[in-house]
Order: C-alpha cells, then structure tokens, then sequence
C-alpha cells in the first residue's frame, strides 16, 4: 500500500514555483507590453528605449530570484533524500534489534549459558537504546521540544542501570551525529546524564550509615575473672 504524502509543500518549492510562473508570465506578455507602451508613447523613441531597458533590468531580477529559488529547491531535497536514508537505515536497525529480543541466541554478546538476569539485563539494554533511537529521531523532526527531552532524560537516568549505560553507548551517538540537531541530542543527554549521576553521588553521600548501638558487655572482675581464666 502506498504512503500518503503531506499535502503542504515546502517554502523553498512554493518560492521556486511561484517565482518562475511570475517569471513564464513577465515573458509571455512582454510582447503585449511593449506594444502598449508603444501606442501610448509612440513617437518618443528614447522613452521606449528606457522602458525596454527596464524590462531588462527586470527581467534579470526575475531571473536571479528564479534561479535562487531552484538552488534552495535542490537543496531541500539533498537533505530530505539524506534523511530518508537515514530513516530506513535506523528503520532497519530497529527490525534487527526486534529480531534479537524475540531471539537472543542471535546475539553474539551473550554466552550460550546465559542466566536469565543476564538475558534479563541484555534486554532491557536494547530496549533502551530503542527508546534513544526514538528519542534521537524526535528530536531531529522536531516532536519534542528540548525542554521535553531534558524531562525525558531527567526520567530515564533516575534508574542507576540507565546511569551506568550511558556512558557506554555515548561513542556510537556522539560519532554518529553528523548533523547540528543530532550533536544537541548528544549534548542535551550528557548534561542530564552529569546531573542525575551528580545527585545520586550527592544522596549517596548524605545517607546514613548504619550503627550498632548493642552495649559491650562489662569486663569481668574476682572470681568471675578467674573462672573465666580457667575456663580459658
């Protein structure tokens, strides 16, 4: 089944489309143009040579602004064509990611005799790397803001595990942004990632230690002391 586009074109198509009819119709009726100018003004050869050389003029105008149009149109579609691509790229991914969390003896990480915490901690490593992915890509299209991104994160590293993978995962995020918007992914995540690991340490810090406050027991003296002695 076939996908649906959006409806709404770009501001750089509409310009360039827009431009160039302007254009197409300036030189369509130029020819009418002229020749009323030429009744209205006939006789007077220098002011037609004026007119004509301002239609010149804006005719080059037209054509710059036609041209500039065209340039902005291959442009935005570069970048939609190389976002598409990276779209079925992480798509792709995804659906490997699916497969080994259905499976994962398909895993190469995971040793043949895998307990279940570790299959249990494996997957909850892909999920959330998952879940980042999404993230990544919402923000890139912009569906969240970066105020819900921090609370996104702000959530996500309350979990210690998330705390301790971050870290890990960070090279292949930060390697991999080529683009502005993907390098503030990566920004946004490590500032909210120093925040929660500043406060878990700060916690840990305050919490108290525990105590035993059970008496010593009292030296022994006389004959219990000798007794004990012998005993000994």
């Amino acid at each position: 089944m076939l996908r649906r586009g959006s409806a709404k074109l770009p501001a750089s198509y509409a310009l360039s489309l827009l431009t160039t009819a302007a254009l197409i119709a300036v030189v369509l009726l130029s020819p009418l143009l002229l020749e009323t100018a030429t009744k209205v003004m006939s006789g007077d050869w220098s002011l037609l040579s004026d007119v004509g050389q301002t239609y010149g003029a804006a005719s080059a105008i037209l054509s710059s602004f036609a041209l500039i149009g065209i340039v902005l149109s291959i442009a935005v579609s570069l970048r939609q064509a190389r976002v598409g691509q990276q779209d079925a790229a992480r798509s792709m991914q995804f659906e490997l990611m699916k497969l080994q969390l259905d499976d994962p003896t398909l895993n190469s990480s995971l040793p043949p005799d895998a307990s279940a915490d570790q299959v249990a901690t494996w997957r909850r490593s892909i999920y959330r790397n998952m879940m980042f992915m999404y993230l990544r890509s919402s923000y890139f299209t912009e569906d969240i803001s970066p105020d819900a991104l921090r609370l996104q994160m702000e959530i996500i590293f309350r979990s210690p595990e998330a705390r301790a993978w971050w870290p890990q995962a960070r090279p292949a995020y930060a390697t991999g942004s080529r683009l502005r918007m993907e390098r503030m992914f990566v920004r946004i995540v490590n500032e909210q990632w120093r925040t929660a690991a500043a406060a878990a340490a700060e916690d840990s810090l305050d919490a108290p230690t525990m105590e035993t406050n059970e008496p010593a027991p009292p030296p022994a003296r006389g004959d219990d002391a000798g007794r004990e002695a012998d005993l000994g």
